[in-house]
Formats: C-alpha cells, structure tokens, sequence
C-alpha cells in the first residue's frame, strides 16, 4: 500500500489510520536541511531561508517517531528531470535503509 500526501495543508502528515495498520509506515522528509557553512550564510535572505527550513524540520520532526522508518535528504540536490539523478535517489533512499534497518 503506498500513500503519498505533503506539502499542501501538511509537510509530513501521519494519517491516524494508518498509525494503526498492519503495515509498517515509512516516512519520507524530503526537504531536511543540510548544514551550512558560515560562508553559505553570508546574506539575510540564506539566513532566512535556512532559518525556515529548521522551523519547518522542528515542527514536523516529532512525527518521525511515529513511523518504522524515515528517510530524510535534501531532494533539493537532485533532478527529477534526469534519469540519472532518479537513479542517484533510488540508491541515496535503498543505501539508507540498508543501514538502519538491516
């Protein structure tokens, strides 16, 4: 079963129905923030878009605990346009849950 949902009313939403399914919930955080150097904030407006980047990480982050699983990365950094960039996420997301979930 897969549901997909986001961004529109809800970043990360956790549908209360299928907290209680048999099957395993993995989440999917797809704008998590990558760290920053002092000299990528060298402008207001890169503090600024930073900053909400983390607001919005914060107000979703304790969601994540009501999944098996969820895979954050800046999918910022990829294209969707290119199949090699698909590729690259295919192996980003499958190399991840390798690791933690074995």
């Amino acid at each position: 079963m897969l549901y997909s949902d986001g961004r529109i009313i809800d970043n990360f939403p956790i549908i209360t129905p299928f907290k209680d399914s048999e099957y395993p919930i993995i989440g999917s955080y797809v704008v998590y923030p990558s760290s920053k150097k002092n000299e990528e904030l060298n402008t207001t407006s890169k503090v600024l878009a930073h900053t909400s980047k983390l607001l919005m990480l914060s107000s979703e982050e304790y969601k994540f605990f009501d999944t098996y699983a969820t895979i954050c990365f800046p999918l910022r950094e990829f294209s969707g346009f290119s199949t090699k960039e698909v590729a690259a996420i295919y192996k980003t997301v499958k190399n991840y849950l390798e690791e933690k979930l074995g």
